[in-house]
């Protein structure tokens, strides 16, 4: 499985490496979210590594995927996609734009210190709130 819990962090992080097409990220964010207990990952942040992947995802499978995701991702508010290549950032950015109507908010950088910053602050501020 490409997704783990950071330790002692409230972030879950999904590692794509190799070719990466629309029918294995569909497969692996079903199989993540249907093993994640509801409600568990409220204060969590999603953090997308593509820095050893090759996305080959067309405009229309990236709808379907962000319709699905949607769906599923109702649970956490803040998706970090970390890529470094042009190919990546372009379609993490067509992933962006698709998505910019759903309730998460995300955020695209080949800095994956400054992307796991700016998870933490989420999670930070809702732990504040709950308290």
């Amino acid at each position: 499985m490409p997704f783990h819990q950071r330790k002692d962090e409230p972030i879950v992080e999904f590692i794509f490496v190799g070719k990466v097409t629309f029918s294995s990220a569909l497969d692996e964010l079903r199989d993540f979210y249907a093993c994640v207990p509801e409600g568990l990952l409220s204060n969590y942040g999603v953090l997308v590594e593509l820095t050893s992947a090759k996305l080959e995802i067309s405009y229309e499978e990236m709808r379907e995927i962000v319709r699905c995701a949607q769906a599923w991702a109702t649970r956490s508010r803040k998706i970090a996609i970390c890529c470094e290549s042009a190919l990546n950032y372009g379609t993490a950015r067509m992933f962006q734009s698709v998505h910019q109507n759903g309730a998460n908010l995300v955020k695209i950088s080949s800095n994956r210190a400054e992307l796991i910053a700016w998870l933490k602050e989420e999670a930070k501020a809702s732990s504040n709130i709950s308290a």
